[in-house]
């Protein structure tokens, strides 16, 4: 792994530790991950906004069962946006 991608995962799991904290709710501002995947989705970058959400959401899985079982839960309630 070379430092560009060592830097970026550290960032990564930063950044999913930050929306661990949004979903229990300890945190009053907009978690950064939030406003970074709402940065690249605005300027049209679909592949780093998902997969940012993707390294959030697997560290998530593997270091946070509990959240990750709540987010999962959460999302399955919801009706998918398209049919």
């Amino acid at each position: 792994m070379n430092f560009h991608t060592r830097t970026a995962r550290g960032q990564m799991i930063e950044l999913a530790n930050k929306l661990e904290d949004l979903l229990k709710g300890s945190s009053d501002d907009e978690s950064p991950i939030i406003q970074n995947i709402i940065l690249f989705l605005d300027n049209g970058d679909f592949k780093t906004a998902e997969r940012i959400t993707l390294v959030a959401v697997d560290h998530l899985r593997n270091q946070h069962p509990h959240i990750y079982k709540i987010l999962q839960e959460t999302l399955l309630k919801k009706k998918p946006p398209f049919k």
